[in-house]
């Protein structure tokens, strides 16, 4: 099933990745819908006036409160009870598990009201003690609803107490009225009322879990079409192929362009341009990092399922030889600019820490950042050796091409480059030296990737992929230092 055409078993199990991932999703999704949230809020609800009810019935705890007798554990273990209380004895507030609200503003005789502070919205109980003869000794509980706060921070943050996904919008009533749903208690009477705007209701975020079913899915989707491209390149023609690869991720990607992402991925950091921008094609880190990685797709395809090397073999006219390995010099040179270009916006027009010396500086998004800069990289040296093939099969005389390249490449540097900046220089050397070790023969590139040259390319391109990311994080360093000092100075209004 997976060895042989046509692969059923990579079909089946993406099918069946997919399905998972969009069952997934549809749980969570409805779970965020206003009757799910307010049900679960009934159930947290309950859980609490469950959990006091429990209290109430333990009658050794009930007389040590009152009695003063309790122990430290004891006492430790009614402040996790999921409820705040007071016990009275004839109107004296004798114990508290609580410090985060005050006894001045309990009011004794007022059972099944919310009760609303600067800290939160809370529903509360009186209770007395099971035995009537002593109505003397009271508890005032309060059961949390909401909890909000003045101030906040990555620690302290209002919310929900069934959940920080209901939104801080939500209305929580003691009466009924439009579009309001009940809370109901233990009684199964309403205890209070929840109001839902539609326009505040959430997206649901997807966790790690969703992300790795997508990637799973996602490589059995495409190990499943990169099979049937390789059949058919095999049993019909590259070409074929080549379409069959081509048409896939640029159907894909535009769609995902038009519709957006499915599962709500997009709601993620890693998608958001106030992370990373540029342009319409490039609206985030993760859109750049899913073209390049659909454009290494095509570029290994290539490579690997066909004979790039004679392309254009049947061409005999010297001058149109001389033509087409023209336009490829061009191409070379453009191209090396431009993924540079791309690397260069990537890190100064990005609020990602590049910083690598710091490792306080370092995060998830930095990983991906060098990521995204190492496979950019990567693709590039392969789209720059495929068209150094080219022309080393059009024009044999190789000194005629370092030339080519260095005059066109001159003529770019001349008009691109702004004040004293000597950087498109290096960079044009650099295409040229690539080029020139590539060109010797025991320096070509391989698909073992562990052969001995293999790796000196591996630390070639990693070592020209940090000097990239050092150098221009060292601009962005300046130009902040730079912003900063002027404000420093800047005469005050």
């Amino acid at each position: 099933m997976f060895r042989h055409y046509p692969y059923r078993g990579w079909l089946l199990l993406s099918l069946l990745l997919w399905a998972l991932t969009s069952y997934r999703y549809y749980v969570h999704r409805e779970e965020l819908q206003p009757d799910r949230m307010a049900h679960m809020a009934g159930n947290d609800f309950l859980k609490r006036q469950n959990t006091l009810a429990s209290l109430l019935t333990d009658k050794k705890t009930i007389r040590e409160i009152f009695s003063g007798e309790l122990t430290d554990n004891e006492e430790q273990r009614l402040e996790d009870l999921p409820f705040y209380f007071f016990a009275y004895n004839k109107d004296s507030l004798i114990f508290w598990n609580t410090n985060e609200l005050s006894a001045a503003n309990m009011q004794i005789g007022k059972p099944g009201r919310l009760y609303r502070t600067a800290g939160g919205s809370m529903y509360r109980e009186q209770y007395a003690l099971p035995n009537p003869a002593d109505t003397n000794q009271k508890l005032v509980v309060l059961l949390p609803i909401l909890f909000r706060y003045p101030l906040e921070n990555d620690y302290l943050k209002s919310h929900f107490a069934a959940g920080d996904y209901i939104p801080l919008g939500t209305e929580v009533l003691d009466k009924p009225g439009t579009e309001t749903i009940a809370i109901k208690d233990t009684q199964d009477k309403p205890a209070f009322y929840l109001r839902f705007h539609k326009q505040e209701i959430p997206r649901w975020t997807p966790d790690g879990l969703l992300l790795w079913m997508v990637i799973a899915a996602i490589l059995a989707s495409v190990s499943w079409i990169q099979l049937m491209t390789i059949y058919l390149t095999r049993n019909r023609a590259y070409t074929v192929g080549v379409i069959v690869t081509l048409t896939v991720v640029i159907v894909l990607r535009v769609l995902l362009y038009i519709y957006g992402l499915p599962f709500n991925i997009e709601t993620l950091t890693v998608f958001s341009p106030r992370l990373y921008a540029s342009s319409s094609l490039q609206p985030s880190l993760g859109d750049l990092l899913i073209n390049t990685l659909g454009f290494l797709w095509i570029v290994v395809f290539i490579t690997r399922h066909t004979p790039y090397k004679t392309f254009f073999s049947r061409i005999q006219s010297v001058r149109l030889k001389y033509i087409a390995s023209s336009l490829f010099v061009l191409s070379i040179t453009c191209y090396t600019f431009f993924f540079v270009h791309i690397i260069r916006g990537l890190v100064l027009d990005s609020s990602i820490s590049f910083d690598v010396s710091h490792f306080y500086a370092i995060n998830v998004y930095t990983i991906l950042g060098l990521l995204t800069v190492g496979i950019i990289t990567g693709v590039s040296c392969l789209v720059i050796f495929i068209l150094n093939t080219e022309i080393n099969n059009l024009v044999g005389k190789r000194w005629l091409k370092y030339l080519a390249i260095a005059l066109i490449g001159t003529c770019i540097v001349l008009y691109l480059k702004k004040d004293s900046d000597d950087f498109p220089f290096f960079i044009l050397g650099w295409l040229i030296l690539f080029i020139a070790v590539l060109d010797i023969r025991s320096f070509t590139l391989v698909s073992d990737l562990f052969s001995p040259h293999m790796v000196f390319w591996a630390i070639f391109i990693c070592a020209f992929s940090t000097g990239l990311i050092e150098y221009f994080n060292g601009i962005k360093e300046t130009d902040a230092r730079k912003i900063f000092a002027e404000q420093r100075v800047a005469p005050r209004p």
